[in-house]
This record gives C-alpha cells, sequence and structure tokens, in this order.
C-alpha cells in the first residue's frame, strides 16, 4: 500500500498512546500548526509532533460527523469514508430487525 506522507505508521500510533500529554498540548496549541510543532520538537520526537498534529486536524474535521471526535483515532482515508453518526443510526434503527450481511472487498498493493 502506498502511503501518503502524513499516514501514520503502527509505531507512531503506539507512541501516541503512550504520551496522551503530547495530544493534549496540541489541542492546546491549536491555530498556528507551524507554531506548535516548532515548540512541541523541544520535547516530544519531531515524528510523533507531526503524528499528533496530524490527528488533532483530523479529530478537528470528524466534528461535523462524530459526537466524540476527541477520542477517536483516525487515518484521512478512514475519516473520508467513516458514515456519519446520525446516518449510521438512522440505518442501525432500519434494519434492527432484520437480518444484515456486510460484504466488503479490498485492494492493496504492499510494494
Amino acid at each position: 500500500m502506498i502511503r501518503e506522507p502524513l499516514d501514520f505508521t503502527e509505531s507512531q500510533l503506539v507512541g501516541l498512546r503512550r504520551q496522551p500529554e503530547l495530544l493534549e498540548a496540541v489541542r492546546r496549541l491549536a491555530g498556528d500548526a507551524l507554531r506548535a510543532q516548532q515548540r512541541l520538537r523541544k520535547q516530544f520526537a519531531a515524528e510523533r509532533v507531526r503524528a499528533a498534529c496530524l490527528l488533532e486536524e483530523l479529530r478537528q474535521r470528524a466534528r461535523a460527523k462524530f459526537s466524540r471526535a476527541d477520542r477517536m483515532w483516525f487515518d484521512r482515508m478512514g475519516l473520508e469514508q467513516a458514515t456519519a453518526e446520525p446516518v449510521a443510526r438512522h440505518k442501525a434503527r432500519r434494519f434492527a430487525d432484520q437480518e444484515v450481511y456486510v460484504i466488503v472487498a479490498s485492494l492493496e498493493d504492499d510494494r
């Protein structure tokens, strides 16, 4: 799978989960991403700061879709393809008493 430069690696996600104080610092400094990154790189690894800033950006965008976006973990593609909460609730109610099968197809290329 070809990754965009700002996609998360597994090690970045694990690192962010282990440093919630970094995520909180990014949230407090939101507004000027460049200044926030420069300041936080004095305390945290540059790669982790970049990942935290991306996650905060995605969480801000996700607020339009999810009531608990601040506690969710996203990558760009996942957020773009995610069904908004109100739509998901509607579908869940509509099919609540029915048997539902989900068929998913996926293509990947790990070059």
